[in-house]
């Protein structure tokens, strides 16, 4: 195990402690929020994510905040509700540039599949844990 598969885990683990579960979208959101503050670093980060407002989509949400400390609370993490994305924008404060972090839809598509075939959801949660980034996501830098 790396040092990075290592500091996945810890995050993973923080998220399911401070959501009550663990399941997928919520290791989705960790592992948005984990990629934002590698490009951006946690320092002044805040974030937008637009997301279905029901779960198991908007269990992204938690991730999202575990992982890099923009809350809905300290308004540092805006939430949109969509009907057909889960997606994150995270910038830099005083920063006309950031990073969009958008979720595969053939990622979401195959977890809905196997949750529906009643794969446990712990087992799909460290599934996407181990996944690679490139993977799960299309991340794309941005200007405002």
């Amino acid at each position: 195990m790396t040092e990075a598969d290592a500091d996945v885990k810890e995050v993973v683990r923080d998220a399911a402690r401070f959501h009550g579960h663990l399941g997928p979208f919520l290791v989705v959101g960790v592992r948005m929020g984990l990629a934002a503050v590698r490009g951006l670093g946690l320092y002044g980060l805040e974030g937008k994510i637009a997301v279905r407002l029901l779960p198991p989509f908007s269990c992204v949400i938690d991730g999202v905040q575990v992982a890099t400390h923009c809350t809905v609370g300290n308004r540092k993490l805006i939430v949109q509700n969509s009907n057909d994305a889960i997606m994150g924008e995270f910038v830099v404060v005083d920063s006309p540039s950031g990073v969009r972090v958008c979720v595969r839809s053939d990622w979401v598509k195959r977890l809905m599949d196997e949750i529906s075939r009643h794969v446990p959801l712990e087992e799909l949660a460290w599934r996407v844990a181990a996944s690679g980034e490139e993977e799960l996501f299309r991340i794309e830098p941005f200007h405002r």
